[in-house]
């Protein structure tokens, strides 16, 4: 079946696309999903990674849900195994991407992130203090981060990302990935351009995944669940 990219999706690559590795700043993929939304939010989160790697953008990873934590860990990991195999070169931690891992708090811990990264965060998620990371040498604040990829499932948290973390008034630019049932209430975010891109439930994964030119969970249930609707509509 043929994938047919919305101008949802297409915002939400365009946004990436524009991203230019620079020193001294780095893109940030939240990831507050669990277990029961991986279905969904898992793809669209591997395909934003590979997005970011492919074009060499240092990005950090972190989640504010406890259920989430090995996600961080699992998804560049896998995201860097098939960049590996398909350019045959392979996205370093450290110096490519880091895992900041679970942070407790969501809005206290958003708001001293925007105004101070190495406090807030201290250490990767392998103890490791944030001054000896080579990739965050230079990050301060929010000002540091060109863009936000914030994928979850839980209610409210794009909201607390949208309202806490800005820097002297400057929020940086945020993309959105949600669950299908998520969908249509996010969609006021996107047409008041407080973000800058959305992808909803697993067929924004799977325009996504064409998008960057690298089918994977997204576009094999697709075809699954397309099929089973043919097969229930009569």
């Amino acid at each position: 079946f043929k994938v047919k990219t919305t101008p949802p999706v297409q915002s939400y690559f365009d946004r990436v696309e524009k991203v230019e590795p620079a020193p001294g700043r780095i893109a940030l993929v939240v990831i507050d999903f669990d277990p029961q939304s991986k279905a969904e939010c898992y793809p669209q989160t591997m395909a934003t990674v590979k997005h970011l790697m492919r074009k060499k953008i240092p990005f950090a990873i972190l989640t504010l849900n406890a259920t989430g934590a090995g996600f961080c860990e699992d998804i560049p990991r896998e995201a860097a195994d098939q960049i590996e195999n398909e350019f045959r070169w392979r996205p370093e931690y450290g110096r490519d991407w880091v895992n900041w891992g679970y942070k407790y708090g969501v809005s206290i811990f958003i708001k001293a992130l925007a105004s101070d990264v190495p406090e807030a965060v201290k250490a990767d998620a392998r103890g490791t203090p944030i001054q000896e990371i080579e990739l965050m040498e230079g990050v301060k604040d929010a000002t540091s981060i060109d863009l936000v990829c914030e994928v979850t499932s839980l209610v409210g948290m794009l909201e607390s990302w949208l309202q806490f973390f800005q820097k002297e008034g400057r929020r940086p630019d945020i993309v959105h990935g949600c669950t299908a049932v998520s969908g249509p209430s996010n969609m006021v975010f996107l047409d008041s351009k407080q973000i800058s891109g959305l992808l909803i439930g697993m067929l924004g994964a799977a325009e996504y995944e064409d998008l960057v030119g690298s089918p994977g969970r997204a576009t094999v249930g697709m075809q699954a669940q397309t099929g089973a609707h043919l097969l229930i509509i009569p």
